[in-house]
């Protein structure tokens, strides 16, 4: 019997510090052209460790370097043919996105209301990103 092979991705869900932004891609479809959300990251590759991947992928994306990502979890999309490792991180709150390929996709901080607010947001990722959404800090200057 023929069973589809498993597609592998590791993804992301950054944060800022203060805890009120998280960084989401805008991907234009190549098929269709429709505008959808996502997280940042994508295939693990041949030979590649979910942690290698994630960096690689980060670096084309959104052109960072994110220090100390956790792996929290995973699910399935697509079908359940592809596995998401999802992973959480922190940027400083004056991280400035800078996407190296802007006709691949752009990356934008969102509040929560904005995330919540999103209809081309898959629900995985939705659930995934607010049940790891940090603690709004107070950042109280001396």
């Amino acid at each position: 019997m023929f069973r589809p092979r498993h597609e592998v991705s590791a993804k992301a869900a950054l944060y800022n510090q203060a805890g009120t932004h998280v960084v989401l891609m805008q991907y234009v479809g190549r098929r269709n052209g429709n505008v959808f959300y996502g997280l940042p990251g994508g295939h693990v590759e041949y030979r590649e460790t979910p942690d290698e991947a994630l960096e690689r992928e980060l670096l084309e994306e959104i052109g960072l370097a994110v220090p100390g990502m956790v792996r929290r979890d995973f699910f399935r999309a697509g079908d359940n043919v592809r596995i998401i490792l999802a992973y959480t991180g922190t940027l400083p709150d004056d991280t400035v996105i800078a996407v190296p390929n802007p006709i691949e996709g752009e990356g934008k901080w969102f509040t929560k209301e904005e995330l919540l607010a999103l209809e081309k947001l898959g629900d995985d990722y939705r659930q995934f990103i607010l049940a790891y959404w940090p603690e709004e800090t107070t950042i109280i200057s001396v």
